[in-house]
């Protein structure tokens, strides 16, 4: 992700280990999954690989798993990034809980309209593209 740019994985996750360790306050580590890209069994090993390298963060942590919901770009047609198949998710949560990394699923309500978590967004951007200065299209 380009943030990674900014907070490389292998600078931030010191930091959040001396945070929890000294401040003893639980971690939520968000992680969207995004269908045939980061979904498989190999990648929740991946991310428990580390998390087990940071004592403090294993210990008082959570991977709030958010599943990807579709939306549509500019012109209408759907986006690059597809929703986890179900098999997927189960197996990544599988691996997660035989790893002992506590983690938990983000409800997602609204998609059958879209209007759950980042498909609202992605409508307003649309429209705004075709509006003028005063918002209103000419």
């Amino acid at each position: 992700m380009p943030i990674n740019r900014t907070f490389p994985l292998d600078q931030l996750m010191p930091a959040l280990d001396a945070y929890v360790a000294k401040t003893n306050r639980r971690l939520i580590i968000e992680y969207l999954l995004l269908g045939g890209l980061n979904d498989s069994s190999r990648n929740a090993d991946a991310l428990a690989d580390l998390i087990h390298k940071y004592k403090q963060v294993l210990r008082l942590s959570v991977v709030n798993l958010i599943i990807y919901n579709p939306v549509n770009d500019s012109s209408g047609h759907p986006d690059q990034f597809k929703v986890p198949r179900p098999a997927s998710l189960r197996a990544f949560e599988e691996v997660l809980t035989k790893r002992e990394i506590a983690w938990t699923r983000r409800a997602s309500f609204g998609s059958d309209i879209s209007g759950a978590c980042g498909q609202l967004a992605g409508k307003v951007n649309s429209r705004e593209q075709g509006a003028g200065a005063s918002g209103l299209k000419s």
